[in-house]
């Protein structure tokens, strides 16, 4: 199984936004997709008709987490802690580590103007809904939870909140909406050993 840096507490909170499909779907920016939302299992892109396991899809998730932990650790160049990778991991699955990097998150994380990237961290709550970018509630949660996560030092502080949990209709409204999930790094330049370059960061 892939190793990620990924704190497991953030990675349970990701899939809750993630319904698992075993049959490849369009999602609604019209990427083909399966499992637990990924879109290159194995460093392939998903097609029609495609199918999975449950324990494919828990692997092929934890393959993105670890594409979306290698893309950050190039793109930041202020080390982070791993609650700050496990934020943004979080932040870059749910809109691209293509999106992530072009960010004001990263421009100030980079900075050392963490109170800044923090609050940008919450600015990132919108998705387009009939051509117009809108606020999802939904979104507010998850971002909110991303918030404190990047500040967080206590690694029994991560369960997230009663406020910070997508109610089921919220849920579907982020997945109505849809991401388009632009990379920055293409699998064929990241898939490299997964298990046996785990960058170093502080706890």
């Amino acid at each position: 199984m892939t190793n990620v840096l990924t704190l497991v507490d953030v990675q349970e909170y990701m899939k809750s936004f993630e319904a698992e499909r075993l049959k490849a779907y369009k999602c609604p920016a019209g990427i083909w997709t399966i499992g637990l939302g990924s879109t290159y299992p194995n460093g392939k892109p998903v097609f029609p008709g495609m199918t999975c396991t449950h324990d494919e899809a828990i692997e092929w998730f934890l393959q993105e987490i670890r594409h979306c932990e290698l893309s950050i650790m190039k793109m930041v160049t202020s080390v982070p802690t791993i609650h700050q990778v496990s934020s943004f991991v979080d932040i870059g699955y749910n809109i691209g580590t293509g999106g992530l990097g072009n960010s004001s998150i990263i421009k100030f994380h980079n900075e050392g103007n963490f109170e800044a990237a923090g609050e940008a961290i919450l600015q990132h709550n919108k998705a387009k809904v009939n051509g117009e970018l809108v606020e999802l509630a939904g979104l507010t949660r998850r971002r909110k939870y991303d918030f404190r996560i990047y500040f967080e030092k206590d690694l029994a502080a991560l369960k997230p909140l009663p406020e910070e949990i997508p109610t089921a209709e919220e849920l579907l409204e982020i997945q109505a909406a849809g991401f388009e999930k632009i990379q920055l790094e293409s699998w064929e330049d990241m898939m490299i050993d997964f298990n046996n370059n785990l960058p170093q960061v502080p706890v």
